[in-house]
């Protein structure tokens, strides 16, 4: 004949203890580890944005070194920094900055991004266009740059950039939702063909 164990009820109400502490402790948790991968994410997303400007601002200041003088250079750089900027939301990229560049890497004559003096073209994103537009009052006249080989006044270009990105999760937890991304490159012209480096200089 079987015999039919009984559980004693001491330990019932332990195994329902059990029970209950582990949901307590899944409900404290939880929460945290979701915070934390969505934290993780928004980090992550953060930073390929960084790094994506980064690459278009020295994009476009590659292009403008190559081309000092030349008419379509500020076209140019416009048209490189939007291709290198496709990983970007279109909606986040704000505007696009092509100066003479001082020593401290501002507009020449300026020590900030402040105002855009002369030689200096500031370009905001068009969403209907998927372009830069030049914004009026703005120029930087071809024949007035020095790319002299060995002139002490030779000049340099910055390409900045200038994107609002949209923290996806940060203001949930209270933080700022946009945070604005600027990055700046400069360098040097390249040295012009003597029998045109000084044309048109004042």
């Amino acid at each position: 004949m079987s015999r039919v164990l009984e559980v004693p009820p001491r330990l019932l109400r332990c195994a329902g203890t059990d029970r209950g502490a582990v949901a307590v402790e899944a409900a404290l948790v939880i929460p945290l580890l979701l915070v934390m991968v969505l934290g993780i994410l928004d980090t992550g997303l953060y930073l390929r944005d960084v790094s994506a400007v980064t690459s278009a601002t020295r994009h476009g200041a590659r292009i403008a070194s190559a081309e000092p003088r030349r008419v379509t250079m500020v076209d140019d750089v416009a048209q490189a920094v939007a291709a290198a900027s496709t990983v970007l939301p279109a909606e986040s990229i704000d505007e696009l900055w092509v100066y003479q560049a001082g020593d401290d890497g501002f507009p020449v004559g300026t020590g900030s991004f402040d105002t855009c003096p002369s030689r200096c073209v500031r370009m905001t994103w068009s969403r209907a266009t998927g372009r830069f537009v030049p914004v009026s009052g703005t120029q930087w006249p071809p024949l007035s740059i020095n790319a002299c080989v060995g002139d002490a006044h030779a000049m340099s270009v910055g390409v900045l950039l200038r994107v609002r990105h949209r923290m996806l999760f940060s203001s949930v937890l209270g933080s700022s939702a946009i945070r604005t991304i600027t990055d700046r490159t400069v360098m040097k012209f390249e040295p012009l063909p003597v029998r045109s480096c000084g044309l048109g200089l004042s």
